[in-house]
């Protein structure tokens, strides 16, 4: 009785949920961006066949002639683990992806990368590993609406992420990390809004959770951790809270990055101190970035109103619009790519709720 009534006073949201996961599985058969996805998907199997990305990586670059920009290794590693789960289940076999054999040198390895792809079936079954990142994303996005606004915008919100087009196609066209990066962004933003009304004097749970869902955003793409020092003003009570936080958030950040293992000198080259990552750094005014810059002055501004910003749970959505904001004004643009604008999407969404005047920039990006 109770499950018939809790189904019945959520038939609105779960029948927008259903939407969202038949759009997503119409998007996941017919539309593959072959060039992105299939590199993601190389590293992805030499992960599988290997423990790590350098003989695949090795073959991308040979085929493409291309830089190559990687993401953290967890990345790769847990896609890793969906096609072994796929394996298990017979739907694909891991041998034959670009390949009509399984590894055994380095030479011959992925023979038929550029040549042929695997069957559609097979495509398909390994992007719905991206539907693990986008509930993530929806359990904290609704999460997050919930704490700010109650639950009568939750409706409304599920069917935007339904219909959102832009996550659609990153997640399931592309097979792109920001879609996982964003999930778990917003992850720990809500842990943020948690954290803001605690009195903890060290290290509260909801703190803890904030800084490892933000370190494992980091480690799948960097943005993440510019949010770090701004949201530990926020909430840390002290000055031992703020220091014993930050190393917390560093251990965690070196544990998963990884960087000790084989490939880790091609993580640090061709992810870290990749042309894309330091894309931030390009404009400069008096040889200085204009990005640190304006990073500074947004820190100090957190600083000197970080007892405003704990008054009102919305205030955490302002900061984290205002600091992509600035990350999108210093990008370089020849490496501002379509999938970036998801990382704002969510927040001008909620901004939008809050003051509808910010529907226009919200449209220009869907």
């Amino acid at each position: 009785m109770k499950v018939k009534v809790f189904f019945h006073n959520r038939r609105k949201l779960i029948s927008f949920v259903i939407l969202g996961i038949i759009v997503r599985l119409i998007f996941a058969i017919l539309f593959t961006h072959s060039f992105d996805f299939f590199n993601i998907l190389v590293l992805i199997k030499s992960v599988a066949d290997t423990g790590n990305i350098v003989e695949g990586f090795f073959v991308v670059k040979k085929i493409m002639s291309l830089d190559i920009q990687l993401y953290g290794k967890i990345y790769y590693q847990l896609a890793a683990v969906w096609l072994n789960i796929l394996d298990f289940l017979k739907i694909i076999d891991i041998r034959y992806i670009f390949d009509n054999k399984g590894y055994t040198e380095a030479e011959s390895y992925l023979s038929g990368f550029g040549q042929w792809s695997p069957p559609l079936y097979q495509l398909t079954s390994i992007k719905l590993f991206q539907f693990i990142y986008d509930f993530i994303f929806l359990f904290y996005f609704i999460k997050i609406a919930t704490l700010i606004f109650g639950p009568k915008y939750n409706k409304y919100l599920v069917l935007f992420w339904a219909l959102n087009l832009p996550m659609i196609y990153v997640g399931y066209a592309m097979f792109q990390s920001d879609l996982a990066m964003v999930a778990f962004l917003i992850g720990g933003i809500y842990y943020a809004i948690i954290a803001s009304k605690e009195n903890s004097k060290i290290m509260s749970r909801s703190i803890l959770l904030m800084l490892v869902f933000f370190a494992i955003g980091a480690v799948i793409k960097q943005v993440p951790i510019l949010f770090v020092i701004p949201f530990l003003m926020v909430i840390s009570r002290s000055v031992k809270s703020f220091m014993i936080s930050s190393v917390f958030f560093g251990f965690c950040y070196v544990l998963l990055s990884q960087s000790y293992l084989k490939d880790g000198a091609l993580m640090k080259q061709f992810f870290l101190n990749s042309e894309e990552s330091l894309a931030l750094f390009h404009f400069r005014l008096n040889d200085v970035p204009i990005f640190l810059v304006l990073y500074l002055l947004f820190t100090i501004g957190v600083y000197i109103f970080r007892t405003h910003i704990q008054t009102n749970n919305f205030h955490i959505i302002t900061i984290s619009t205002i600091l992509l904001l600035i990350v999108f004004i210093s990008e370089d643009m020849r490496y501002f790519f379509v999938q970036f604008s998801i990382w704002i999407i969510p927040f001008l969404a909620l901004l939008t709720i809050k003051d509808f005047r910010f529907r226009t920039f919200l449209l220009l990006l869907l």
